[in-house]
């Protein structure tokens, strides 16, 4: 169920100008400061805000969202995690060899349709003709097992993010 709250859309809306401001108010100082300017940084926020802004506000749709955040986003964060892959044993990690990439593009294509599957049947019902499958779950409306399921189905993304920091600092502190 969708709310019109147009106060809270200014709020929200006037937080996020404010957060870029300020964004910008310390790339400036740092400029001044070093008279270096971190290009891929900045254009990564660039590029991270234009598609949250349009995939969300301007055309406010999951098709568009999709496309221009997650999939901006993870196509770099793949090619990232890609380049750092772990070697196994004799220097070949296991998505090495002729069907290395497709594996590996494979079991994390597999993980974000079982994530998303169990969020569709289970909770949001709102795409039952991709998660079809997941339709015969029982649809979760009680607050109590709510308050339990949704940390739970939220953990792989939140794990994204822990993983993040890891993965995006390991050239500082190798």
């Amino acid at each position: 169920m969708q709310h019109n709250w147009p106060l809270g859309r200014q709020l929200a809306t006037g937080l996020y100008v404010a957060l870029l401001l300020a964004y910008a108010a310390r790339e400036a100082w740092l400029y001044a400061r070093t008279r270096r300017f971190n290009l891929p940084r900045n254009l990564l926020l660039a590029g991270t805000a234009a598609s949250w802004y349009a995939g969300i506000v301007l055309y406010n749709g999951d098709l568009a969202f999709t496309l221009l955040n997650v999939v901006a986003h993870g196509v770099p964060y793949l090619a990232l995690v890609w380049s750092s892959r772990p070697a196994g044993a004799g220097g070949r990690g296991w998505w090495a060899g002729r069907y290395g990439l497709a594996l590996f593009l494979g079991v994390i294509v597999l993980f974000a349709f079982l994530e998303e599957g169990l969020w569709d049947g289970l909770v949001w019902r709102e795409h039952g003709a991709v998660f079809g499958w997941f339709q015969q779950l029982p649809a979760v409306a009680a607050p109590g097992v709510l308050r339990w399921l949704v940390p739970l189905l939220a953990l792989p993304q939140s794990t994204h993010y822990v993983l993040d920091g890891f993965i995006w600092r390991r050239g500082r502190h190798a």
